[in-house]
């Protein structure tokens, strides 16, 4: 989604904001996507889908019991780094008792990990209890919902099997039926007291628990791949999570803020260098430094420098590199853990980024006004927030209790909708500038899907 106001070329369009209300006027911008083209262009249901539901509603069978040497709920579970925004625990999700590790939103890099507290060295194969049903095609396996990685102490261990699912939850009238399998490690691995096993998941993941067998578990008839890293949602190795923001009003003249957050997901400190290089639309540095960091183990950091904008500027952009600093120690990557194959070996190249080598940029334009008849203000920016929609309609008025949370606009993240979530509410306040005084605008709202309605000032003022 991207938002900006446009001088209109009829004076029945647009919206007129007059000289007084210009000086310390601020406007609440607020659209909403409530529905998914996936829910919109949903067919009826085939009634003899409908009796095979009922048939397979009495496949239901409790919660298959946990016969590993050692059993990790998602209790014991941790975000990755304090702070971290995509995961969250679906109370009795697969029973009375039973939560879920939740990773629905789409947050590139995010993680949770288990610490292995207690656990006597020896060789285990892992086994990740995971829902594998595919609720809008009603199959018991959903390749989306096993795109999961597991890493010991920030490196790659491979799936190879699956067990074969079970029905824990039948269907409802408005829930699907939740279908629960094992994720399987292809090999038994050494493991001890005090390492981490990493779970990096797919959009649609929600895990229940996490298992060491001395002995190899009972293998269904399940095939994953035997995959190791992926890019959407995952990676091919638990890695430092940097964020860019320039945060402002991107006026001339005011005081705005470059920031960087770092997120450390490993088990141990990142004693990293941060290339910091912030300059404007022309390459000019504003900002150039290189800020020694130590980052503790699932921890964060944040930099941040303050400068003031000027119009001629255009636009700035933000490019932050992280890099090891001299003397800093990493976990090496046990050779045995990956049987090497085509694909693997690529993560093996001398020219593969590391786990503290990571880049991020960022940018952002500066609102102008232009000359002629075309006068622009941008309102993008990292200073958006957005909560959910939980009504299936837009309500005439904002409601008054929403839980909002900073976001960037664009906002460029793909993903299906949770249950009981049908759209999203955005909002930005912000002042107007002298320069808009007496006017007519159009507010442009791009890339929202299937429709969108929009209010100013609380008033809805329109949609699509």
């Amino acid at each position: 989604m991207s938002t900006r106001l446009t001088r209109a070329n009829s004076a029945r369009r647009g919206m007129v904001f007059g000289a007084l209300m210009a000086i310390a006027w601020v406007a609440a911008l607020v659209c909403t996507s409530p529905l998914s083209a996936q829910t919109k262009d949903k067919k009826p249901p085939d009634p003899a889908q409908v009796a095979a539901d009922v048939e397979r509603a009495k496949l239901v069978v409790p919660i298959p019991a946990a016969t590993a040497d050692y059993v990790f709920g998602v209790d014991k579970a941790l975000p990755g780094w304090e702070g971290m925004a995509g995961i969250a625990t679906a109370k009795d999700y697969f029973g009375p008792g039973a939560d879920a590790m939740d990773t629905q939103p789409i947050v590139y890099g995010k993680c949770f990990y288990w610490p292995l507290k207690g656990v006597k060295a020896g060789k285990y194969y892992i086994g990740l209890w995971a829902q594998s049903n595919d609720t809008y095609n009603r199959s018991e396996y959903s390749p989306g919902r096993f795109l999961a990685t597991i890493y010991l102490n920030g490196w790659p261990v491979r799936f190879s099997t699956t067990s074969d699912p079970v029905q824990v939850k039948p269907p409802t009238s408005d829930k699907p039926a939740i279908w629960l399998a094992e994720l399987q490690s292809k090999d038994a691995i050494d493991l001890k007291d005090g390492d981490e096993i990493t779970v990096a998941g797919s959009h649609e993941g929600k895990y229940l628990r996490l298992c060491l067998y001395n002995n190899e578990p009972a293998r269904g008839h399940g095939v994953t791949g035997q995959t190791w890293g992926m890019r959407d949602g995952a990676l091919s190795q638990v890695q430092l999570d940097v964020k860019a923001q320039i945060i402002g009003d991107q006026l001339d003249g005011s005081e705005h803020e470059a920031k960087v957050i770092i997120g450390n997901p490993l088990p141990y400190a990142a004693k990293i260098d941060a290339d910091v290089l912030l300059a404007d639309y022309y390459g000019k540095p504003v900002v150039k430094e290189t800020v020694p960091l130590t980052i503790e183990s699932h921890k964060t950091a944040v930099v941040s420098r303050k400068f003031k904008a000027v119009g001629t500027d255009i636009a700035y952009q933000m490019s932050v590199k992280t890099r090891p600093s001299e003397g800093a120690t990493l976990v090496p990557r046990p050779l045995e853990m990956v049987p090497l194959n085509a694909f693997a070996r690529l993560g093996f190249l001398p020219s593969r980024p590391g786990p503290l080598d990571v880049w991020q940029h960022t940018r952002m334009e500066l609102s102008r006004n232009q000359t002629g008849q075309r006068m622009l203000l941008t309102l993008d920016g990292g200073d958006w927030q957005m909560a959910p929609l939980t009504t299936r309609r837009v309500p005439q008025t904002v409601p008054d209790k929403l839980d909002f949370k900073q976001i960037n606009v664009p906002d460029r993240r793909r993903a299906e909708l949770p249950e009981g979530i049908y759209g999203q509410w955005y909002r930005k306040t912000f002042k107007l500038p002298s320069w808009m005084t007496g006017q007519r605008y159009i507010v442009e709202v791009t890339q929202v899907v299937v429709e969108g309605t929009m209010f100013m000032n609380g008033v809805q003022v329109g949609c699509k």
